[in-house]
């Protein structure tokens, strides 16, 4: 238990670095070591809940969290997640869902973290840009001329901005239903998956998609994990969950120290990098033992 507490918290110290739970390894990393696969989810779900609480509220606090927009989103996903968080499924089955959806979450989080650089450098020309023909419209036309061409220019991006964001939005109850009910099954909580939708969907900016997925994370692991407590109880294993209290321990202190990392020294790009990585070494394990019990 002791080497399994510290690879729990090393998994939630990369995984808060970036805003994740990190539900997805540590229920690959409960099936490496044969946990009963019925309690695995709720061990997941649960040390989820204990990374992201935090993290959510200081999303919340600092207003990087738009709920009036993403309320749809919650309103769907959760509801899913509780009914997949109460599906029996055989013990192959989940080892297959559980590796495939790591080797696509890994997929996708390795692409993110590919083309964000260039997002922000494309972002970073284009104010540049900006500045360039904003200093040039003072100089020739004067400061009234300029003001108004900005304020223009700001009109046109701001209505751009709202048809996007109506455009964006037709997406979240197909994107919510599917990731809740996912989450619900194998114990994870799907910000993994949203994370990479949001940017190329160009849903916002990096710090309001983490702040959404953060909260997208806490919703439905609570949801996923009443789910799968309702159905620990019917079998009177819901007991069994409290010999685990320490990687609950070890998630809590981890996710401190990688909320505060992430925030102040480390790079998000190869912390995203490094987590990519370690989730498809875990998927390939997982899908190599589903394979073989074939």
């Amino acid at each position: 238990m002791i080497k399994m507490a510290a690879l729990f918290f090393f998994t939630a110290a990369l995984y808060a670095a970036v805003g994740f739970g990190g539900g997805s390894t540590y229920s690959a990393l409960l099936v490496l070591i044969n946990t009963d696969y019925l309690i695995l989810p709720s061990i997941a779900l649960i040390c989820n809940v204990i990374v992201v609480t935090g993290g959510t509220w200081r999303f919340h606090t600092q207003g990087y969290i738009a709920w009036r927009r993403v309320w749809p989103l919650f309103v769907i996903s959760v509801p899913f997640a509780w009914l997949g968080g109460r599906i029996h499924i055989n013990e192959n089955l989940f080892v297959l869902l559980l590796g495939s959806a790591l080797l696509l979450a890994g997929l996708m989080l390795l692409l993110q973290s590919m083309s964000s650089q260039n997002s922000i450098e494309a972002e970073s020309s284009l104010s540049a840009e900006g500045s360039l023909l904003a200093e040039g419209s003072l100089s020739a036309e004067g400061s009234l001329s300029a003001e108004g061409s900005l304020l223009a220019e700001g009109s046109l991006l701001a209505e751009g901005s709202t048809k996007h964001k109506k455009e964006s939005g037709r997406y979240m109850p197909f994107i919510g239903s599917g990731l809740g009910f996912l989450s619900g099954i194998v114990g994870i909580g799907g910000g993994i998956f949203l994370a990479p939708i949001l940017h190329l969907i160009n849903w916002g900016r990096t710090k309001a998609i983490a702040g959404v997925c953060s909260a997208f994370i806490l919703v439905n692991s609570l949801a996923g994990l009443l789910g799968q407590l309702s159905k620990l109880q019917s079998n009177h294993q819901a007991s069994a969950l409290l010999e685990y209290w320490p990687l609950f321990l070890a998630v809590f202190v981890g996710g401190q120290i990688g909320s505060v990392l992430g925030s102040t020294w480390l790079n998000p790009k190869w912390v995203r990098i490094m987590t990519a990585l370690l989730i498809l070494f875990v998927a390939v394990r997982l899908l190599l033992r589903s394979v073989s019990s074939l």
